[in-house]
């Protein structure tokens, strides 16, 4: 066996020396989102109006082909900045009543679990329960980051609209949940 065999041996036929793909190493999907299409439309009619060989006519209409694409990325860029600052503001403000809340759910499910270990009580009533403050769990972790925070542990009543609105944005997000 010479020096190549050994090295086509390692390097093709050993499953140790292989890479295997994990959840970083996995196939993107080849969508291309709006706003790189239409920077590669602006990039594409800022080289077609440099071109030196064009007509006149198709020159001023790509021209201001280009300032209604440039209009559109700004005003692209604006909304986003807008939402991302939103996002900041409310993460800030509901940031700790979220850690607050989750500090009480983890304690909440650790005596529940602690209460199966010692088969005190109903089972069937403590794993509903367990199910339903994981749904909570799920429900402060995924809550949407442009809206105000609805609390789980209000210190006043909930109105009925508030509550409903609650109760819709945790199904929403119980779907999205079982979908994965």
């Amino acid at each position: 066996m010479g020096k190549q065999d050994f090295k086509k041996e390692i390097n093709n036929f050993n499953p140790y020396n292989r890479i295997k793909l994990n959840q970083f190493h996995q196939e993107q999907d080849k969508k291309v989102s709006e706003g790189k299409q239409l920077r590669k439309k602006q990039r594409d009619l800022e080289r077609l109006v440099n071109y030196q060989g064009l007509d006149e006519n198709v020159k001023k209409e790509k021209e201001k082909e280009l300032v209604g694409v440039q209009e559109e990325l700004t005003q692209r860029k604006k909304s986003y900045e807008r939402q991302k600052r939103k996002e900041f503001f409310i993460e800030k403000k509901y940031g700790p009543i979220k850690q607050v809340e989750l500090t009480k759910l983890y304690r909440m499910i650790k005596k529940n679990q602690a209460l199966q270990n010692k088969n005190e009580g109903k089972p069937k009533e403590l794993k509903q329960e367990m199910e339903e403050l994981k749904k909570k769990v799920r429900y402060v972790k995924n809550f949407p980051k442009d809206m105000k925070y609805l609390s789980l542990f209000p210190n006043n009543e909930l109105a009925e609209e508030a509550k409903a609105h609650q109760l819709r944005i945790m199904d929403k997000i119980e779907r999205e949940y079982q979908k994965s």
